[in-house]
């Protein structure tokens, strides 16, 4: 495929991915990617190829814009799920380690539009979240096109030519490892041609050519954890199985498990988990109140040096990102009239868990007029990607980080705090009086 030397394709070659690998995703995120750019969308994949292909021509849908839509779909769902202890390196060495690796080109690169015949390396993407690896694979199909038939006379002889369409699938394969978690991940599209030992083999070839870790980590069996976990609340249903039969137990309760009904519980209970070889469950997750998940924080008055990192290792959150603004000339001052306070919302944080982004232009509330929200919050804005992408995919469209810092001298600052309370205790009474005289 011809690109050009950053890697852009012309209209014409994007037109054609339209027709392979984009068309080859699910019709419900088809619909999608049109609808967020509020593009014509149609009932059939051949008006949907059609009105992406108008909407490349007219500008309406470019490149960034598909690559981001594909980052986000393509190879989710309909796959195998292995789980593996996480490497124990220190995570603050990956990026080097990436950095000085024969794959060092692929760190940061877009989305790839090729259809590689053997399973491929294709793109790196790293952050101060985790790290995700993303392999292609190829297949030329051939469906069979009954419109397309015809008879032709050739000399004294009559023949059928048979049309078939060419068909072109990829699949994903993928290694997921986030920081904070004790486990990594490989995810395998389904796909009969692909063989799950092979794939894992060249997954931990390349984990290990990086030096992440020294052999492949150690699997975890997610049976011996369905089996465990189904004897806890909130489990709905749970399944034994071995060769030849098995024991499936339901809750057919509203709101409880089956812990909550005596004799399922009894019989669950009473069974020999070690004679069962697999287990499948359906659970229902209690929300947790002291938890959130991604943390946005904008015109920020937290001190630059917050332990982020220990909320994301326990839990309490899943990422946070921390929208500065350049010319926000508030946040300076909040730590000479607050204890504890800092200009995060100006300097950034010094947390690598943090995802820093400048916007240079803005002031204190820049960030939350309505015009800026709407941007931010629209598909494929940043914060959209960042509250809706897989952590390890996203990544600020202006990161940075400081360096160091420092509060101000202490004596300074509670100078302007003995101050600020004097004068708010002179001035405070008397407007008080004031707003009581004026009603």
């Amino acid at each position: 495929m011809a690109e050009d030397g950053d890697g852009t394709l012309t209209k014409e070659e994007l037109k054609d991915q339209v027709r392979t690998i984009i068309l080859a995703q699910g019709n419900h995120f088809i619909k999608e990617l049109l609808r967020q750019h509020s593009i014509k969308i149609g009932t059939t994949k051949k008006d949907f190829a059609k009105n992406i292909a108008d909407a490349i021509e007219d500008g309406t849908l470019t490149q960034e814009q598909i690559e981001t839509w594909l980052e986000e779909v393509e190879g989710w769902g309909n796959q195998h799920l292995y789980l593996f202890e996480a490497p124990t390196m220190a995570t603050t060495e990956v990026d080097g380690l990436l950095a000085e690796s024969d794959h060092k080109d692929l760190v940061g690169k877009g989305q790839s539009f090729d259809f590689p015949e053997m399973l491929t390396l294709s793109s790196i993407v790293c952050d101060a979240v985790g790290l995700s690896l993303i392999w292609h694979l190829g297949k030329e199909g051939w469906d069979r096109a009954k419109s397309k038939d015809y008879v032709k006379k050739i000399g004294l002889d009559r023949y059928r030519f048979d049309a078939y369409r060419k068909r072109m699938d990829r699949s994903v394969v993928r290694f997921e490892w986030r920081f904070a978690d004790k486990h990594c991940a490989i995810l395998i599209h389904r796909n009969k041609d692909i063989d799950h030992d092979q794939a894992m083999a060249i997954v931990w070839e390349v984990v290990q050519g990086f030096g992440l870790c020294e052999k492949p980590c150690a699997r975890l069996s997610l049976s011996e954890a369905v089996k465990s976990a189904s004897k806890q609340k909130g489990t709905k249903q749970a399944r034994l199985e071995v060769d030849g039969g098995f024991i499936e137990l339901v809750s057919t309760l509203k709101d409880g498990g089956i812990d909550e009904v005596e004799a399922v519980r009894h019989a669950r209970n009473a069974l020999n988990d070690t004679e069962f070889a697999r287990a499948q469950g359906m659970f229902s997750v209690k929300y947790d109140e002291d938890k959130f998940g991604r943390v946005i924080t904008a015109g920020s008055i937290i001190r630059p040096h917050f332990d982020w990192s220990s909320l994301i290792r326990h839990r309490r959150i899943e990422a946070v990102l921390n929208h500065v603004g350049g010319k926000d000339g508030a946040v300076p001052f909040a730590q000479f009239l607050i204890p504890g306070t800092g200009p995060s919302g100006r300097e950034g944080y010094l947390d690598p868990a943090v995802l820093n982004q400048l916007s240079a232009e803005f002031g204190h509330s820049d960030v939350f007029t309505e015009a800026n929200l709407r941007q931010q919050l629209a598909k494929g804005g940043l914060w959209d990607r960042f509250l809706t992408q897989p952590t390890g995919q996203f990544s600020p469209t202006d990161p940075f980080r400081p360096e160091q810092w420092k509060p101000a001298w202490i004596l300074m600052r509670g100078a302007c705090r003995l101050l600020g309370w004097t004068i708010l205790a002179i001035f405070g009474p008397l407007s008080l009086l004031r707003r009581t005289l004026d009603r």
